[in-house]
């Protein structure tokens, strides 16, 4: 049975989590029955499939940007951890690409004892994940500008009992300060400190402290960084920019989903190749190594 979270003492009297994949069938089912409803009488007047499936398009972005319904959580089981998250949102399927894919795991991905930053942590998927890879001895900084993000990413953190993540409510990019987050209206991954880095970003956006990689790493007081998962929605260049010494480090790997908007992703490219990476790029994704 499905359970409105409340509070965290609440998420976790909740002994029996979920299977994502009831979720996920949950979420696609409920605004697909909902919309067949509605539009029953395009269908009686023999509307084009094509015109019926924009139609249904529309419907389901309105049910999944909806602020109301994205109140909803979950708890679901995933690979014996137990991860909160938005029932009307894209969120299982972030869990699909980090658990399922492993997308950041392609090539090296993080190994006991190593350093990680997760930067565009979401609600802290990666972060689970890299926790159990990197083991007690290792560490994850797990970087999420969004508030509301960032509350389900700590939820996540005190559901699995993780004491190797630090959760930082920060922007990385190539400068000091504080940032515009432009707000997504269709996902709740998708906001980004870029304005217009894709159609469905909106001009409302919030202030939030804005940090480059090296200061970051500096006021830890880190020795070194390991590996780095980035997800920052189009600000994967000035990410870079800001980390150079960090990138100076011969044994650091990089696991990017680079946006291809405004030539992003051959600009990264360009940059890592200059400081001496093997760049390759494998559906959207770039992974960096330095040439050895």
């Amino acid at each position: 049975m499905l359970r409105y979270v409340k509070s965290l003492k609440e998420e976790n009297k909740l002994m029996l989590p979920l299977n994502v994949r009831y979720v996920r069938f949950i979420r696609k089912a409920i605004p697909y029955i909902a919309s067949t409803i509605a539009s029953a009488h395009y269908r009686e007047s023999k509307i084009k499939t094509l015109e019926y499936k924009k139609y249904w398009d529309i419907f389901s972005s309105k049910i999944y940007s909806s602020s109301f319904l994205q109140k909803i959580k979950v708890v679901v089981s995933i690979h014996d951890k137990r991860v909160l998250l938005r029932l009307f949102s894209l969120d299982d399927e972030v869990i699909h690409d980090i658990f399922e894919r492993k997308v950041y795991e392609v090539y090296d991905g993080p190994k006991k004892g190593e350093i990680v930053i997760d930067a565009g942590a979401h609600i802290g998927l990666f972060s689970i994940r890299a926790s159990q890879l990197v083991g007690p001895k290792g560490l994850v900084i797990a970087i999420e500008p969004y508030p509301d993000n960032f509350n389900i990413l700590l939820r996540n953190i005190k559901l699995n009992s993780l004491k190797n993540v630090i959760p930082l409510n920060v922007a990385l990019s190539n400068r000091e300060g504080r940032a515009k987050l432009y707000i997504d209206k269709k996902t709740t991954a998708g906001h980004s400190i870029i304005k217009g880095i894709r159609n469905s970003i909106s001009s409302e956006f919030i202030l939030v402290p804005s940090m480059t990689l090296d200061s970051l790493v500096k006021k830890l007081n880190l020795n070194r960084i390991d590996f780095i998962k980035i997800d920052v929605e189009g600000a994967e260049y000035l990410l870079l920019q800001g980390a150079r010494e960090v990138l100076s480090n011969n044994e650091v790997r990089i696991a990017m989903e680079a946006m291809d908007n405004e030539n992003i992703r051959k600009k990264c490219t360009r940059f890592l190749q200059a400081l001496g990476f093997k760049v390759t790029e494998r559906k959207g994704f770039l992974y960096a190594w330095k040439k050895m």
